[in-house]
């Protein structure tokens, strides 16, 4: 196993596990499946797509997560655009271009 693959794997175990203390583990069973067999940038995709199905906001750490590992699986922005963080940025005016709340929402 390559030190990039040991590396992707402890970080998408990472992201799962923060994503299991905001929604319940079962919610995340074909992410978990994915991760299972080594398909880290589709386990990535399922955790952010439940977090969205299910209404709930990742932590700033969770966030900064799937930034990171989503750049190192080479995902666009966009695919970090739809997570929701629990924290606004400190300018209103630049959470409305990020799609984060701003303190009238």
């Amino acid at each position: 196993m390559s030190s990039r693959y040991k590396e992707l794997d402890i970080e998408v175990n990472s992201v799962f596990s923060a994503a299991i203390e905001i929604a319940p583990a079962a919610d995340f069973t074909e992410a978990r499946d994915y991760l299972d067999h080594g398909e880290y940038d589709l386990a990535l995709a399922g955790i952010a797509a439940t977090l969205a199905e299910d209404g709930k906001r990742a932590t700033s750490a969770l966030y900064l997560k799937f930034v990171r590992v989503g750049e190192q699986l080479g995902f666009e922005e966009t695919f970090w655009a739809g997570i929701r963080p629990e924290c606004p940025a400190p300018s209103t005016s630049d959470n409305r271009t990020k799609g984060w709340p701003t303190p009238e929402e």
